[in-house]
């Protein structure tokens, strides 16, 4: 109460952006979708062909670089969601030894749950926080025995909105809306 009446607040929030780590099918599939949701996408891609099938996908922002360079340029926050999904799980654990640095509001990587176990278990024992580790979303994805790329990006882009949708505060305004207020 405020002398005598009640003040409503709202934490506002941004909207999401999403960074994609590997440019294969996965990869091009959440694209694709993140845009029909209207998600900002950027996509890491070292290899030049696959990272022409993002930015064919409409991928708003498209860094063909190694991993490593690539997530450098990106700062993170708390609106910013990676996904890791690089072909045959090849530079997972060197896109999440820079991730785990920054601030993010998701970070999911795809992968059977004995490998994903195993990485957690050598990323601890070479001194990553557990706690950290623990924040990751992996196997990434709701649970809906996706077997497609596009499946596979539903789920994941499920499990974003789910994320998304149960943070603290606003509902995630759009950029306009946050410089008009």
């Amino acid at each position: 109460e405020y002398e005598g009446g009640r003040l409503f607040c709202e934490v506002l929030s941004g909207s999401p952006h999403l960074v994609v780590c590997g440019g294969g099918h996965v990869g091009v599939a959440i694209v694709r979708l993140a845009k029909l949701l209207s998600i900002p996408v950027m996509v890491i891609e070292d290899r030049p062909l696959y990272a022409n099938h993002a930015r064919e996908a409409q991928a708003d922002h498209v860094i063909c670089d190694s991993f490593e360079h690539g997530l450098e340029q990106v700062e993170g926050g708390p609106d910013t969601y990676f996904v890791i999904v690089t072909r045959g799980h090849r530079y997972d654990k060197d896109c999440l030894e820079i991730i785990l640095k920054k601030t993010y509001a998701y970070l999911g990587m795809m992968g059977s749950r004995s490998r994903i176990r195993l990485l957690k278990k050598v990323m601890k024992e070479e001194g990553y926080s557990a706690e950290r580790l623990d924040t990751m979303h992996a196997p990434i994805g709701l649970s809906i025995a996706s077997e497609t790329p596009e499946e596979i990006a539903v789920s994941i882009l499920g499990e974003i909105i789910e994320v998304k949708n149960s943070k603290r505060g606003g509902g995630g305004f759009s950029d306009e809306i946050l410089e008009a207020m």
